[in-house]
């Protein structure tokens, strides 16, 4: 798949489902990072909270970020 937009096809109520979905998903991948900072220790506790965190960086980057591309309005004011 092209890294660039191409042809939008996507509508913006599907634009509003997958941020709310990835806001989610990065939701729940913070409960991680918590659980990984209050009960895990050592090389484990640095596995789960770099994995959690490239997890995250990635929704936001690769979904996230081009809905906010095709659909600007929807990018909520802490990120303009």
């Amino acid at each position: 798949m092209s890294e660039t937009a191409g042809s939008n096809n996507l509508q913006e109520e599907d634009a509003i489902e997958i941020a709310k979905l990835c806001n989610e998903a990065s939701s729940s991948m913070n409960a991680v990072l918590l659980i990984a900072e209050d009960r895990i220790t050592g090389d484990m506790q640095r596995i789960f909270r770099q994995e959690a965190a490239t997890i995250m960086g990635e929704i936001y980057a690769r979904l996230i970020r081009r809905v906010h591309d095709v659909y600007p309005d929807l990018k909520p004011d802490y990120l303009r």
